[in-house]
């Protein structure tokens, strides 16, 4: 019944199209898409045993978009999405024929004007998968993902404003027999800034989430308040800035014991970092990734990186501020992927006490993806830490469909503790306060000498009372038109789970620039703390060299040495050297070399004896564009490190595209990278030809040749997909 009704929207809809006139026609937009892909794959391993598959699948979709302005401020938007896939899959001579219908009708009205906002909608996300086997025994399965929303605003200027909203939301299977669950949601907010100063936020929530098979609800209740001040003072020589939260939560677990009931944590911060050594990094601060919006990149992307692109893994992470108990993460895109695309993913799940030092709990492969949102959900054993996070390799261009997804970007990353219901029960109720206050003050103009105060406050719970105090002089200052330094000192008190705390930061620079062409600066920083009468040391010096020896070549070279004591007494002293060079010998090429060598030595403490560890890194690369239309590239990198083989990749890539204007495009990638050191070979070769017949539609057809070419396996992959689509 519901599919019917899906199909009449769908229908009412289109002959609105066909009878609306010219007026109802300009706010009318859709398409048709048609897709056909055959694959055939076969593996062969080192005994000549071998397996073949064959897929062929053909996707029909079509949509439709109405968006109607009946009144001044009262619009229309409204349309729905039809999607058949019809798979077939041979392994083996094993047949397994599969047909998946989408059928997604939506409607949003909406009355919107300066001083208020009334909107309200539905729509629809129901799938239903039929499969069936040789032996005609059929399989249907259909889940529905239904939501309604209502919102209603106010904002009259210069008083406060306030937002309601209303959501709730169905996911069942077509029977109610293992999936039948409701969450309601209502969300108060409200903003006021009294003075250009002071601002007020208020967000309240009341969340509602039944299962209705397993016979659990679980209530939660909650008050999340911000008091903000910033201000400038005395011509600006005193800056001041402060933030108060005060979060009150509370959760009733009304339950029959069955299934498992999830809680949603709040991190303090979201940490990211893109590097080759995610036991040994410290992450960056990333407010992007808790920030609440699932369609924003947070700069993260782990689409296919194009020839000579960055393909280090990446790392996403939180920080929980106490130790916290989690045990799935789930990483938000900013759009729906392919079973292919999204099975390809490795998670590796890390965890840290400093965001420094990570240690690997569990690695998840695959991860769930989807059905009805745009997330992977990554689920393992529960793990207890201040930081948490996972890490995975963009896209490699050896995965079937790869080409298609240059872009998969990163939205938000959300972390759920999942507990069996028979363990929870009752009231619960946790009350947060943070608070922060920055201070900053000129003291003199030249030299650039500054005062600085930061102060963070926290308390969550029965957790211990949490505070960081910093107080510091900056000083910066030129010298003259080649020489400039800045230097800093500050000392930091706090109180940490395991104790007391107190650290020293110091930390210099001086940097010449000669020449326009020349640049030298030598950086220093020191820090000692003692945590609970633990005391731990550091000081680094970093000379860091920059010259453009002649118009097309620069250079670098930087040299640094740092100098780590422990909590328990290990000394360790490390090497860093890095250099790389840049040459352009015409507009046409580009050639890239860097070098970098990293070398530790450990000693002391609780070590029995001295330790040694290395790793050295070596790459060359060349871009050559000779035509506007040509590029080719070819890499060639050596890794050596302690205890692992040392690694040798050659990487090859062209792109030709002998049309670039005009209706025809005709395009062909080769990507081939050979790693010697267990003379393994990967092959992808692309061409594709695509016709844009009008504005917005186009045929184009594609095939895909991908080889993977190890000793003890061998695979080959092709897959041809020819694509009509036709927007109006």
């Amino acid at each position: 019944m519901g599919r019917k009704r899906s199909r009449i929207v769908v229908a009412a809809l289109a002959a609105l199209a066909l009878s609306g006139g010219k007026a109802a026609a300009d706010g009318i937009n859709g398409y048709v898409d048609f897709t056909y892909t055959s694959a055939s794959g076969k593996t062969e391993d080192s005994s000549g045993l071998s397996s073949d598959s064959k897929t062929d699948s053909f996707v029909q979709r079509y949509s439709l978009t109405l968006d109607r302005h009946l009144y001044p401020n009262l619009g229309v938007l409204a349309g729905g999405l039809f999607e058949r896939n019809g798979t077939t899959q041979n392994t083996n001579s094993q047949e397994i024929d599969t047909t998946t219908t989408r059928v997604k009708p939506f409607v949003n009205v909406g009355l919107r004007t300066p001083l208020y906002q009334l909107e309200g909608g539905y729509d629809r996300n129901e799938i239903e998968t039929k499969t069936a086997a040789v032996a005609a025994v059929t399989q249907v399965n259909t889940m529905v993902n239904e939501n309604y929303f209502a919102t209603l605003g106010w904002k009259p200027v210069g008083y406060p404003a306030a937002t309601f909203r209303f959501f709730r939301t169905n996911t069942y299977d077509k029977g109610r027999l293992f999936q039948d669950t409701t969450d309601d949601r209502f969300q108060l907010d409200s903003e006021f800034r009294p003075t250009p100063a002071v601002q007020l936020r208020y967000t309240g929530l009341y969340e509602d989430k039944s299962d209705h098979i397993g016979r659990n609800e679980a209530r939660t209740l909650s008050n999340d308040g911000r008091i903000s001040y910033s201000d400038q003072f005395w011509k600006k020589r005193i800056s001041l800035s402060s933030d108060y939260y005060l979060t009150y939560t509370q959760t009733e677990i009304v339950n029959s014991g069955v299934g498992e009931v999830s809680f949603s944590l709040s991190p303090l911060a979201g940490l990211s970092a893109i590097t080759d050594t995610p036991t040994d990094v410290a992450l960056a601060p990333n407010p992007a990734l808790i920030d609440g919006n699932l369609t924003g990149s947070t700069g993260l992307n782990l689409g296919l990186p194009p020839p000579g692109g960055d393909t280090r893994p990446r790392d996403i992470g939180l920080d929980f501020v106490n130790e916290t108990r989690v045990n799935t993460l789930l990483v938000w895109v900013d759009r729906d992927l392919r079973p292919e695309i999204a099975g390809a993913f490795s998670w590796d799940v890390y965890t840290s006490s400093d965001n420094r030092t990570w240690l690997l709990r569990q690695t998840v492969f695959p991860a769930t993806f989807g059905p009805f949102q745009t997330r992977f959900e990554i689920r393992f054993a529960d793990v207890t830490a201040r930081f948490v996070k996972v890490v995975t390799k963009p896209l490699s261009p050896t995965v079937p469909f790869a080409s298609d997804f240059p872009n998969i970007l990163v939205t938000e990353l959300q972390a759920v503790l999942r507990r069996p219901a028979a363990e929870v029960q009752g009231k619960t109720s946790l009350t947060s306060h943070r608070y922060s206050l920055n201070a900053r003050a000129r003291i003199l103009d030249a030299p650039s000498l500054y005062y600085e105060f930061s102060s963070l406050l926290l308390k969550s719970g029965a957790s211990p009372f949490r505070y960081d105090f910093s107080n510091g002089l900056s000083l910066s200052h030129r010298f003259d038109p080649v020489f400039s330094g800045t230097a800093r000192v500050a000392r930091e008190d706090g109180r940490q789970p395991a104790g007391a705390r107190v650290a020293y930061l110091y930390s210099a620079s001086v940097t010449a620039v000669p020449l326009e062409t020349l640049r030298h600066s030598l950086v220093y920083s020191g820090r000692r703390e003692t945590i609970a009468d633990q005391n731990t040391e550091n000081d680094s010096f970093f000379l860091l060299n920059t010259a453009q020896l002649y118009p097309g070549v620069d250079a670098s070279l930087g040299l640094g040495k740092s100098f780590d004591t422990a909590a328990t007494g290990v000394s360790t002293d490390s090497t860093v050297v890095n250099a790389g060079m840049t040459l352009v010998p015409h507009s046409t090429m580009t050639v890239n070399l860097s070098f970098s060598d990293t070398t530790r030595k450990s000693s002391g403490g609780n070590l029995a004896e001295e330790k040694s560890d290395s790793t050295r890194t070596g790459e060359v690369s060349v871009a050559y564009t000779p035509l506007r239309t040509l590029y080719l590239f070819a890499a060639f990198a050596k890794q050596a490190a302690t205890g692992t083989a040392s690694t040798t990749t050659f990487n090859y890539a062209l792109t030709w595209s002998p049309f670039p204007d005009g209706t025809l495009h005709f395009g062909f990638n080769y990507n081939e990278t050979l790693h010697l050191e267990n003379n393994e070979k990967d092959r992808t070769i692309t061409p594709n030809l695509r016709w844009n017949i009008t504005r917005g539609s186009y045929l184009e057809l594609t095939y895909q040749d991908l080889t993977n070419d190890a000793p003890t396996q061998k695979t080959r992959t092709r897959v041809s997909t020819g694509n009509l689509h036709i927007a109006f």
